[in-house]
């Protein structure tokens, strides 16, 4: 195994349901959401790595889509320098994919 560290996206999912209502009537609410962390676009440096990491976390978008949350959290690293208006400008295109 190699020990190369790429970007993690962990997808967490977790599925909550909520009941409220009065003695007459019970209303239920339920809803998804997803989180995704670090995706830490350009944490390896070279280009090779980087088209991988913008491949996984597309794939991780699509996954996104396909599962069709409520809402989506992103928390983590986002990009790897936040100095890199490159970086960020694909990390927002491919955000903007869910």
């Amino acid at each position: 195994m190699k020990s190369i560290k790429f970007t993690i996206l962990f997808i967490a999912l977790i599925l909550f349901s909520d009941a409220a209502g009065s003695q007459k009537e019970k209303v239920s609410r339920n809803f998804f959401f997803i989180q995704i962390t670090d995706p830490q676009l350009g944490f390896l440096g070279d280009e090779a790595s980087y088209a991988k990491e913008k491949l996984l976390y597309t794939k991780a978008v699509e996954e996104v889509n396909r599962l069709d949350p409520d809402f989506v959290v992103i928390t983590g690293d986002l990009v790897h320098n936040n100095t890199d208006s490159a970086k960020w400008s694909e990390f927002r295109r491919i955000t903007a994919l869910i």
